[in-house]
């Protein structure tokens, strides 16, 4: 059964309320293969940055959109631990908004699933120009106050989530994830071990998160994307995340041993007391 949406007014003007929150698929849906092209999106809402945000899933239904950046026993690494933005772009509550209260940290994409953002972005952008007129109704991007803003210029305020990498100092693209602290994500801790299997998960938490670390995330738009002052984007939040934590915090070259083997503890003790 479908609820038609309320109506509110805000700013002298009639606007959609947020529509009720859309049904889960259950299952998130690996990123290298999402289909952009079944992107469904929803009218735009007020939000409390004055400006707005427009939901959006795949299909008709608008199924919500998580997305898993890897799949087990592949994994991802977060190459610092989670911490507050003290810089950064976005407006209207998305990006690594400076002033926002929530931590964020950023998890490095490799070629297939960097081209899949970058499309997904370009996704958003191309439709952003075909929806100007409802999408930005108000703020600089409204048509009576910048007339003259082109379809580039539109891109260009494109506020993104990615970082592009440099292939000169071995840095891969990462991708900017906040972790909400009214809708914490769920953490799992597990082990790889060498015959390729992974021990049973067991509750974690966002401290487990350290530099380094190798993770399976899976990660939702915030509230789908936003609309500001300083232009429109896409946040990005962790839903859950795996954590292999005998993988993970590996750092500095390994020292070579020369072939020296290594008693466990046991025998070194009973060697000690004869």
């Amino acid at each position: 059964m479908t609820t038609a949406a309320t109506k509110r007014s805000s700013n002298d003007s009639t606007i959609d309320a947020p529509a009720a929150k859309r049904p889960s698929t259950g299952t998130a849906t690996n990123i290298l293969e999402a289909e952009w092209n079944e992107l469904a999106f929803g009218k735009p809402f007020a939000n409390k940055y004055d400006g707005y945000h427009v939901g959006f899933g795949f299909g008709d239904d608008r199924n919500r959109l998580t997305l898993q950046m890897a799949t087990p026993p592949d994994m991802v690494r977060a190459p610092f631990e989670p911490r507050v933005p003290t810089t950064g772009g976005g407006g209207g509550g998305g990006g690594a908004d400076k002033g926002s209260s929530d931590p964020s940290f950023v998890i490095e994409l490799d070629d297939a699933s960097h081209a899949k953002m970058l499309a997904f972005e370009t996704k958003i952008k191309d439709t952003a120009v075909a929806k100007r007129a409802a999408w930005f109704s108000k703020g600089k991007h409204a048509p009576t106050a910048r007339p003259k803003t082109s379809d580039d210029q539109l891109r260009w305020d494109f506020k993104s989530s990615i970082k592009e990498g440099n292939a000169d100092k071995g840095w891969l693209p990462t991708l900017r994830i906040g972790i909400s602290q009214t809708s914490p994500p769920t953490i799992l801790l597990t082990e790889l071990k060498s015959n390729g299997k992974m021990t049973s998960p067991r509750i974690g938490s966002v401290d487990d998160l350290v530099a380094n670390a190798a993770v399976v995330p899976t990660i939702r738009p915030n509230g789908g994307m936003w609309t500001g002052a300083l232009g429109f984007g896409v946040k990005w939040v962790l839903e859950s995340c795996l954590v292999v934590t005998n993988k993970s915090a590996a750092k500095g070259a390994e020292i070579d041993m020369g072939g020296v083997e290594f008693e466990s503890d046991e025998a070194g003790e009973g060697a000690a007391e004869e």
